[in-house]
């Protein structure tokens, strides 16, 4: 019996779980980095920004856009969270780090819910005031 865990395909399995649980952690943690300082963004564009028709209009597009995207993100967190979870339970570690990706893109999910709805709102009240 050989002791070189790579003969088995021992060494991929951990490496895989280890992987999907970084990159949802990773995911997760720059979305809740980055909700408070969208919030930041928005009041700040709010009282200082042109506030002339085409500015507002170009800044509620890209802020419509950028929403979406924060979507698929989220969503993708989400979904390697629940796969590293799976994948650590089928080859029977501990779930510890898994579980922790999963906890920071739910937490991150529901700040951005949040983070949404200000940026959303900041975009359309500037829209009626100055924009249309």
């Amino acid at each position: 019996m050989s002791s070189n865990p790579y003969e088995h395909g021992e060494a991929t399995a951990v490496h895989g779980d280890l992987e999907w649980t970084v990159s949802a952690l990773f995911i997760g943690a720059l979305m809740l980095l980055t909700a408070p300082m969208t919030c930041i963004l928005s009041a700040l564009t709010w009282a200082h920004a042109d506030h002339s028709a085409h500015i507002v209009k170009l800044f509620a597009w890209l802020a419509r856009g950028s929403v979406g995207v924060v979507a698929v993100l989220l969503l993708v967190g989400l979904s390697f969270s629940r796969f590293a979870i799976r994948q650590v339970k089928a080859n029977g570690r501990p779930q510890v780090l898994a579980s922790t990706a999963l906890y920071v893109n739910i937490a991150a999910s529901l700040l951005w819910v949040f983070t949404a709805i200000a940026l959303l709102s900041t975009t359309e009240s500037l829209l009626n005031l100055f924009g249309r």
